[in-house]
């Protein structure tokens, strides 16, 4: 009989979300050459100021097609994103896996995955932290990975 990979082994996803994402799955154009500046993965630092605990890492990726992944604390996302002029941004989450997990790290997924498509614009701070705000101020924190 075959061996199963238990349901929390989820290493193999990333690659295969990527993979669909870069088939054409919720794909976007990016708006212009900023979107160099958000290329590559970014750690979620903190929710409306909340800042997210080590156990239920949360992490966004920018694709260079204007694909986004990542995880959002403790199922992998998938998506697009599409920059606009003066620092805006869309945000297109477009699936996530359906993992049960702790509820804290249940309630910060979703609490961030209800912020994502409100996001309408995007800066990377003195710091290099990006800052993703909403029309409201609220806002998510993210380091470069």
């Amino acid at each position: 009989m075959e061996e199963v990979a238990p349901i929390g082994t989820i290493t193999m996803l990333k690659p295969l979300c990527a993979a669909l994402i870069l088939s054409g799955m919720g794909s976007a154009a990016t708006g212009s050459d900023a979107s160099a500046d958000l290329r590559g993965p970014w750690k979620v630092t903190e929710i409306e100021g909340a800042t997210v605990p080590d156990h239920a890492p949360a992490e966004i990726e920018f694709l260079e097609d204007g694909a986004l992944a990542g995880n959002a604390g403790c199922n992998w996302l998938m998506g697009s994103y599409e920059l606009g002029a003066e620092g805006r941004i869309i945000l297109r989450p477009g699936g996530v896996t359906m993992m049960a997990c702790p509820e804290d790290a249940m309630a910060l997924e979703d609490r961030l995955l209800g912020l994502l498509p409100q996001i309408t614009s995007y800066a990377v701070d003195k710091g290099g932290a990006l800052i993703l705000t909403t029309d409201a101020g609220r806002h998510v924190r993210a380091t470069r990975r």
